[in-house]
């Protein structure tokens, strides 16, 4: 739609632009520190053996480099990162701690 001119776009929420559209700025460029983005990971149960989650980080590593599955998530808008499995456990223990600190600045309360 952004494409067509049916919609403007004001900025991405990714703290740095993106290449699919490299004059759009980040709204962090007028609002510093400004960030929010989702993410896609693959999780395991607790107990899985080591060896079979390392076999399945390597093969979803491997298929996040091919042609076809890059050219496919850039088209929707996702870019494709693949780490190691220590990476993303720290990616998300930090993502966590933001977000608490988020919700405590929002003065936000759970409901019943």
């Amino acid at each position: 739609m952004i494409k067509s001119g049916k919609l403007r776009a004001l900025g991405v929420t990714t703290a740095k632009r993106t290449p699919l559209m490299p004059d759009l700025p980040s709204i962090s460029e007028s609002v510093p520190g400004y960030e929010w983005f989702g993410f896609y990971g693959l999780v395991a149960p607790a107990k899985t053996p080591p060896a079979i989650l390392s076999k399945l980080n390597t093969e979803v590593v491997k298929a996040l480099t091919t042609s076809i599955v890059r050219e496919r998530m850039t088209d929707l808008g996702v870019d494709a990162i693949g780490s190691s499995q220590k990476d993303f456990a720290l990616f998300l223990t930090e993502h966590v701690k933001k977000m608490k600190e988020a919700v405590k600045v929002s003065g936000a309360k759970p409901e019943d």
